[in-house]
């Protein structure tokens, strides 16, 4: 017996190229625990898909009983990174006013305190860095000035460009520009200032209903489903094309595939707790208002990059909803996970990559294997429904 799947993914702000998550997947392909029942997991070449924006690369799964063949593709947006991915100094001090003025003026951080308390700290980290820095210089010209006063004003006129120079050399030691540049573009996109993003989420809609219509048309292709995966702030992307995709098809997993939705260390809050972000408080009311969809998400408590605690739907809906912990320490290894904790940015990509011991998530056999998402929960979270993910005090109405 063969089924079929169609999965469309989107990674987060990131300015690799697809070819990046190609290699990501092949290597989780090959390097998956060995399985009992005796998969079998097969990558083809990647592919040009429809548009330059996609890139597309065919998966087979096989084991005694069946067999499962899906069409894996990227739906990427990361020129549009590229365009904010900026390394001047003017670019840093613009995203750095955005998201901490800006985020404090619109309650940002008021709303993440009560549901992400390890999420608001590393929010606040690249702030810490630049003023203990400061501080740092600041005392070091004081001291110098009390032991010799006579050249206390060349001291003072030199602090502030030691403090520039070592404030931005420890900010690229300790990987904290990537959450400024992240930040402000979340700032950004709240408010609905990235034209071209808008613009890449109407086309990759369209590409989402286009496979979906196909399908339909062609039942003797036994396509059981169409699952998007968002990981990272990519989950923010992924239900805003959703969102856009069901005002194009409100059949959508109500006639042919069912339709799923998978979210990796989501972000949803990093903007929809922006006071400006109505019109994505709205994509996610409409996703989670739609009753032939299944969404599920993992989203690790180790991962202070993501929202474990609350749902990233963040209100009610007629849709299945389920949201748990990938449980990398029970997946892996004690020396491999130790190593990940110490990674920040390691945990955060965890979710895409393999583990060294088997258990429920496998995102491999998440996206290509024998269940679609709802069997999957049926299977592995038996008795969960959307009352059992907790939508916590960081909902905010639209």
């Amino acid at each position: 017996m063969q089924r079929r799947r169609l999965v469309f993914f989107i990674g987060g702000f990131d300015p690799k190229s697809p070819r990046h998550y190609y290699r990501l997947y092949r290597a989780a392909a090959q390097q998956r625990c060995a399985s009992p029942e005796g998969e079998e997991v097969s990558i083809g070449p990647m592919q040009q898909g429809q548009a330059e924006w996609q890139q597309a690369w065919d998966v087979n799964w096989t084991s005694t009983k069946l067999s499962h063949q899906t069409r894996y593709t990227v739906l990427a947006w990361d020129d549009i990174v590229r365009q904010h991915w900026h390394k001047d100094l003017w670019s840093a001090l613009g995203a750095y006013w955005r998201y901490y003025v800006g985020g404090t003026q619109q309650g940002l951080f008021g709303r993440v305190w009560p549901v992400a308390k390890d999420t608001w700290l590393l929010g606040l980290f690249p702030l810490m860095i630049c003023f203990g820095v400061a501080a740092v210089c600041g005392g070091l010209a004081g001291l110098l000035a009390w032991w010799t006063p006579s050249w206390s004003v060349w001291y003072w006129a030199a602090a502030p460009v030691l403090w520039l120079l070592a404030w931005r050399q420890l900010e690229t030691r300790l990987d904290s520009e990537w959450l400024v540049r992240l930040y402000g573009f979340s700032h950004l996109q709240a408010a609905g200032r990235v034209p071209a993003l808008d613009t890449r989420v109407g086309l990759m809609a369209k590409a989402v209903v286009s496979a979906a219509e196909q399908a339909r048309a062609s039942p003797e292709q036994a396509c059981q489903e169409i699952l998007l995966v968002g990981h990272s702030t990519g989950s923010i992307v992924a239900a805003s094309v959703l969102a856009r995709a069901l005002e194009l098809a409100p059949w959508l997993g109500h006639e042919g595939p069912r339709l799923s939705f998978l979210t990796l260390g989501h972000c949803t809050p990093a903007v929809a707790f922006f006071d400006s972000a109505r019109a994505f408080r709205r994509d996610l009311a409409q996703v989670v208002g739609h009753s032939a969809l299944t969404w599920l998400d993992y989203s690790a408590p180790g991962d202070w990059a993501a929202f474990h605690r609350v749902g990233p739907w963040l209100c009610t809906g007629a849709a299945t909803t389920w949201q748990g912990s990938p449980r990398f320490h029970a997946i892996m290894d004690d020396s491999s996970f130790a190593a990940l904790r110490r990674n920040r940015l390691s945990m955060h990509m965890q979710y895409l990559r393999a583990t060294t011991r088997p258990g429920a998530y496998d995102y491999v056999r998440l996206s290509a294997g024998p269940w679609r998402l709802d069997e999957h929960l049926q299977n592995h979270h038996p008795g969960k429904a959307a009352a059992d993910a907790a939508v916590g005090d960081g909902h905010v109405s639209a």
